[in-house]
């Protein structure tokens, strides 16, 4: 079946608490894409990009991350 071919995802989801996150959202942001990177996924620099219309309506691509 499809769920059969389907990879499992185990990994360790971690508490974001606002107190370990770093004021400089850059540097945040590379701390998070080096453990990304470091722990072996697949594509770090892929992410998804939500916007809305005025009218509300959700929009959502997947998008790769240049410089």
């Amino acid at each position: 079946m499809i769920a059969a071919s389907r990879p499992q995802y185990a990994r360790r989801v971690a508490e974001l608490l606002e107190r370990d996150v770093d004021e400089d959202p850059l540097r945040q942001f590379s701390r998070w894409f080096e453990e990304a990177r470091a722990t072996g996924v697949a594509v770090p620099e892929a992410m998804a990009l939500a916007t809305a219309s005025s009218d509300a309506e959700p929009s959502v691509r997947i998008v790769l991350l240049k410089g």
